[in-house]
């Protein structure tokens, strides 16, 4: 599954396994970076909100012919939003300025590992919670940040986010892209890959860059792990007919480890809640710390 290939997995894996460790100490975001941390939980739940009415714009106005083939056979009504009120969490990889969201939300079953160890690097945290938001079937799937890049789509989203929030969110969503095969018109580049053909990103291999091909809701994922050999995979996923259109996701392994941040979702606000903050040191051994201001 596409979440299992991503590296906050291997992370949250391991902190289910480190038992009864002993904090580190707390990790000082600064003002500004604290505030940034309390807005992402809104952020993520006014996207996920975005993306179901932007599927229901693709089914009515199909302004995109090549995406209709990708959404036969999908429910009526699919779980793409933040239904009722609770609590969830979300993993965001720290950069040296910057935050990446990658995947969208944490699974179910992992939230209550990082409320285990949050309680305990945070003493004064409090012990009654409001039950957990039950995490929608496809809030993780590819395709929403794939179609937040796309520049001709930009006004659809500014009209159920604001443009700010867009901007926001295309800065900590992966880069991800529609393997479309149609022949890009001379002089053009695929945006932020810059190369002119699918079959051209090969020559990303030894650039350290990594990424996933996967099919429009996480699965049947293709690893593409930096410097290996990928020609196989790309030439597969382009053959792909219209039906099994892929997607490529690029992987963002962070510099700073993560921050898992919880946040209460109301009727008519997110609030944040805390964060745990989780790093390896140089001998590879993972420290987890309370996040202070």
């Amino acid at each position: 599954m596409f979440f299992e290939s991503l590296p906050v997995h291997v992370a949250l894996q391991d902190l289910a396994k480190l038992g009864a460790f002993a904090p580190s100490a707390p990790v000082h975001l600064g003002r500004a970076r604290h505030k940034d941390l309390t807005s992402v939980g809104h952020l993520l739940d006014r996207f996920l909100s975005a993306s179901a009415i932007e599927l229901e714009r693709l089914r009515t106005e199909n302004p995109w012919p090549a995406l209709s083939p990708l959404l036969e056979g999908l429910s009526e009504n699919p779980e793409i939003a933040l239904a009722g009120e609770g609590l969830f969490a979300l993993a965001l990889g720290a950069h040296a300025r910057a935050w990446s969201l990658q995947p969208v939300i944490i699974p179910d079953p992992l939230v209550g590992g990082v409320l285990g160890a949050w309680h305990r690097v945070q003493p004064d945290a409090p012990r009654t919670l409001p039950p957990q938001v039950a995490m929608p079937a496809l809030a993780n799937a590819p395709l929403w940040p794939a179609l937040l890049h796309l520049q001709p789509f930009q006004a659809d989203w500014e009209q159920p986010l604001r443009r700010n929030h867009v901007h926001v969110l295309g800065g900590m969503l992966p880069g991800s892209w529609v393997m479309d095969p149609t022949p890009l018109p001379p002089g053009a580049v695929i945006p932020v890959l810059e190369i002119a053909a699918w079959e051209e990103l090969s020559l990303l291999n030894a650039s350290g860059r990594s990424f996933l091909i996967s099919d429009p809701w996480g699965n049947d994922v293709v690893s593409l792990p930096a410097g290996a050999d990928w020609s196989s995979s790309i030439a597969e996923a382009v053959a792909k007919s219209p039906r099994e259109r892929r997607i490529l996701t690029e992987v963002m392994d962070p510099s700073e480890g993560f921050l898992f941040a919880l946040y209460e979702k109301g009727t008519s606000r997110t609030d944040y809640l805390g964060a745990l903050a989780m790093h390896r040191d140089e001998s590879g051994a993972w420290h987890v710390s309370r996040v202070a201001v």
